[in-house]
């Protein structure tokens, strides 16, 4: 079964990932190309003036479909949630043999992101108290649900993990402490200002961003553009995890995001913990570890649950 997909509509190549299939980056650049092969030998892709790109895909991707494609199409033009008309897919002309189009022209559209409202999630909480991880963890677990929008991440701050940080720990954990510490920096007034416009930016219905462990003026910038909050705390020895909780309910509220919910985490804990009675979920994650698959835990399927539902709820503030 093939781990990635795609479809023609007119003049718009769609790309899914397979949710019933979980692929690391090898075989899903194999099973792009050989989707795009089976595309062509029946016919489907015979060429033309311009060709828009629409859905998620990684760099090998893109690469691997762009020197396939560029051959066959005049332009080809890739969709990208932070530009544009706010709802709507806007693309951007990556390569051009046309006099028509030229790279770095943006081409707006009247088709709409999703019918879904726009949810931006903060997720905030103590130092090293696994939020990388809840990250990683949520956005597979989404993933996996076949209905559920596609969720894309946001490493909002310097001294972080960048995306795919967490599958690389499980292959080869020396090379993904050299990578995290080559991304450490310091969060400045500059570098927050310009992710808090990526985020206000970003027209993806569901938006997980990660942010750094300090309830900063810095990290204001950031949260001010987020819908929903979720804090995720420790006991680290200074503070109990519901002081921590406290300190970053009260930063979130007066920025007017609500928080949906706080978490708990135990990385001594045998398991989880969901407690649904509150308007608020609360309870304990367990063992948040680097290179772990941590998507099926069951806080972070109840967590999911949560989530979709406000994007099917359509009640995101904006």
């Amino acid at each position: 079964m093939s781990s990635y997909q795609m479809e023609l509509q007119g003049d718009v190549l769609r790309l899914s990932f397979n949710r019933t299939v979980r692929a690391d980056g090898d075989r899903l650049v194999v099973d792009a190309l050989r989707s795009l092969e089976q595309m062509q030998e029946r016919g489907q892709l015979q060429g033309g003036k311009l060709l828009k790109i629409d859905g998620p895909q990684s760099i090998a991707i893109a690469y691997a479909l762009s020197h396939k494609l560029a051959h066959l199409y005049g332009a080809i033009a890739i969709s990208d949630p932070k530009i544009g008309k706010p709802g709507y897919k806007t693309y951007i002309v990556t390569s051009s043999h046309s006099p028509d189009y030229q790279v770095g022209e943006m081409i707006e559209t009247a088709e709409p992101h999703s019918e879904r409202k726009s949810v931006k999630l903060v997720l905030c909480g103590s130092p090293h108290s696994g939020k990388s991880c809840l990250r990683e963890g949520l956005k597979w677990q989404i993933m996996s649900r076949q209905n559920a929008p596609y969720p894309y991440a946001i490493a909002a701050c310097p001294d972080g993990e960048p995306a795919g940080a967490q599958e690389i720990y499980g292959r080869d954990p020396q090379l993904a402490r050299d990578i995290k510490q080559a991304y450490k920096g310091v969060l400045t007034q500059a570098y927050a200002q310009k992710v808090a416009d990526a985020v206000g930016s970003v027209n993806g219905t569901l938006n997980i961003i990660d942010i750094g462990g300090i309830p900063s003026e810095e990290n204001q910038l950031i949260v001010r553009k987020c819908t929903h909050a979720v804090i995720l705390a420790g006991d680290d020895g200074e503070y109990s995890h519901q002081q921590r909780w406290a300190e970053w309910e009260s930063y979130c509220v007066e920025l007017g995001v609500p928080v949906i919910a706080k978490i708990h985490s135990d990385y001594n804990a045998t398991s989880d913990r969901v407690d649904l009675e509150s308007a608020v979920l609360t309870g304990v994650i367990h063992h948040l570890s680097r290179g772990e698959d941590v998507s099926d835990r069951p806080m972070i399927r109840a967590l999911a649950d949560l989530v979709v539902e406000l994007t099917n709820l359509g009640s995101a503030q904006f």
